[in-house]
């Protein structure tokens, strides 16, 4: 989890942007604690499919999501290509994705409230 924010905040700066470690650690905790209660084969599963995926392309479909906007802002900002934006998204967004999961699978079923408090204190630590 370190310095997600900050990395984060480097790939994709701009005004437009208002990006709040509180806010950013919350949603990813909360994120982290919906996958916690789905089997730990799906998870794992889920996990080893995005080991695997090799463009954002498949990672959007793996996803169900599209990163078309953030690979066009990111060109734009950094005069770079599309392949070399979707490549830095890819190369930041996996390991997040894959983190996530991981901490999914540890943490299945916990439903110790200071648990999720103590990672969430941990998120906000790692990432002022």
């Amino acid at each position: 989890m370190e310095k997600i924010f900050m990395l984060w905040a480097c790939i994709i700066s701009s005004q437009a942007f208002s990006l709040d470690e509180y806010q950013f650690c919350q949603t990813w905790v909360d994120s982290v604690r919906e996958l916690s209660v789905l089997p730990v084969d799906a998870l794992i599963g889920f996990k080893i499919s995005v080991a695997k995926v090799s463009s954002l392309d498949e990672f959007g479909k793996l996803k169900n999501q599209s990163f078309t906007d953030m690979s066009l802002l990111l060109q734009k900002q950094k005069s770079i290509t599309a392949e070399d934006a979707d490549q830095q998204i890819l190369s930041f967004l996996k390991p997040m994705e894959i983190q996530k999961l991981s901490l999914s699978i540890e943490f299945n079923k916990v439903t110790d409230e200071r648990i999720w408090n103590r990672l969430f204190d941990k998120c906000v630590f790692d990432n002022q």
